[in-house]
Protein backbone atom coordinates (compact mmCIF):
# COMPACT_ATOMS: atom_id res chain seq x y z
CA UNK A 1 0.00 0.00 0.00
CA UNK A 2 3.24 2.32 0.50
CA UNK A 3 4.85 1.57 -2.72
CA UNK A 4 2.03 1.06 -4.76
CA UNK A 5 4.04 -1.82 -6.42
CA UNK A 6 2.20 -4.23 -8.32
CA UNK A 7 2.51 -7.74 -6.31
CA UNK A 8 3.49 -10.56 -8.97
CA UNK A 9 2.87 -13.88 -7.64
CA UNK A 10 3.78 -17.13 -9.03
CA UNK A 11 0.93 -19.12 -8.62
CA UNK A 12 0.23 -21.04 -11.79
CA UNK A 13 -2.30 -23.75 -11.69
CA UNK A 14 -3.80 -23.03 -8.64
CA UNK A 15 -7.15 -21.99 -8.39
CA UNK A 16 -8.12 -21.96 -4.35
CA UNK A 17 -4.48 -20.22 -3.52
CA UNK A 18 -5.66 -17.57 -6.09
CA UNK A 19 -8.87 -16.86 -3.91
CA UNK A 20 -7.48 -17.05 -0.98
CA UNK A 21 -4.77 -14.49 -1.49
CA UNK A 22 -7.05 -11.85 -3.15
CA UNK A 23 -9.44 -12.54 -0.09
CA UNK A 24 -6.20 -12.08 1.83
CA UNK A 25 -5.22 -8.65 -0.51
CA UNK A 26 -8.90 -7.46 0.04
CA UNK A 27 -9.31 -7.78 3.64
CA UNK A 28 -6.04 -5.01 3.74
CA UNK A 29 -7.29 -2.74 1.76
CA UNK A 30 -5.31 -3.95 -1.58
CA UNK A 31 -7.27 -3.99 -5.11
CA UNK A 32 -6.96 -6.89 -7.42
CA UNK A 33 -5.41 -4.07 -9.83
CA UNK A 34 -2.78 -4.09 -7.36
CA UNK A 35 -1.84 -7.96 -7.96
CA UNK A 36 -0.63 -9.96 -10.73
CA UNK A 37 -1.49 -13.50 -11.06
CA UNK A 38 1.90 -15.01 -12.94
CA UNK A 39 1.23 -18.27 -14.91
CA UNK A 40 -1.74 -17.74 -15.10
CA UNK A 41 -1.95 -19.59 -18.66
CA UNK A 42 -0.84 -22.69 -16.94
CA UNK A 43 -4.70 -22.75 -14.95
CA UNK A 44 -7.27 -25.10 -16.77
CA UNK A 45 -10.10 -22.79 -15.30
CA UNK A 46 -11.01 -20.06 -17.95
CA UNK A 47 -13.24 -19.27 -15.98
CA UNK A 48 -11.81 -17.76 -13.25
CA UNK A 49 -9.05 -16.23 -15.52
CA UNK A 50 -11.98 -14.23 -16.38
CA UNK A 51 -13.34 -13.78 -13.48
CA UNK A 52 -9.59 -12.41 -11.61
CA UNK A 53 -9.28 -10.08 -14.73
CA UNK A 54 -12.88 -8.69 -14.37
CA UNK A 55 -12.42 -7.88 -11.14
CA UNK A 56 -9.01 -5.72 -12.45
CA UNK A 57 -6.61 -8.50 -11.42
CA UNK A 58 -3.77 -9.14 -14.30
CA UNK A 59 -3.48 -12.56 -15.70
CA UNK A 60 -0.18 -13.48 -17.02
CA UNK A 61 -0.38 -14.90 -20.15
CA UNK A 62 3.12 -16.76 -19.93
CA UNK A 63 5.42 -19.15 -20.59
CA UNK A 64 4.71 -19.45 -24.38
CA UNK A 65 6.03 -21.96 -26.66
CA UNK A 66 5.03 -23.78 -29.80
CA UNK A 67 3.29 -26.41 -28.13
CA UNK A 68 0.94 -23.50 -25.84
CA UNK A 69 0.46 -21.42 -29.29
CA UNK A 70 -2.91 -21.89 -29.80
CA UNK A 71 -4.11 -22.14 -26.30
CA UNK A 72 -2.80 -18.50 -25.87
CA UNK A 73 -4.43 -17.18 -29.13
CA UNK A 74 -7.52 -18.33 -27.77
CA UNK A 75 -6.91 -16.71 -24.41
CA UNK A 76 -5.58 -13.30 -26.28
CA UNK A 77 -8.67 -13.48 -28.22
CA UNK A 78 -11.38 -14.01 -25.43
CA UNK A 79 -9.39 -11.33 -23.56
CA UNK A 80 -10.12 -8.79 -26.05
CA UNK A 81 -13.67 -9.83 -26.76
CA UNK A 82 -14.75 -9.60 -22.71
CA UNK A 83 -12.87 -5.83 -23.48
CA UNK A 84 -10.33 -6.96 -20.83
CA UNK A 85 -7.20 -6.07 -22.75
CA UNK A 86 -5.46 -2.24 -21.95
Amino acid sequence: LETGLLIAVHTGDNPPAVREQLDVLRARGVAPRAWMWVHASACADDALLWEVASQGGWIGLDQLRAETFDRHVSLVREARRRNLLG
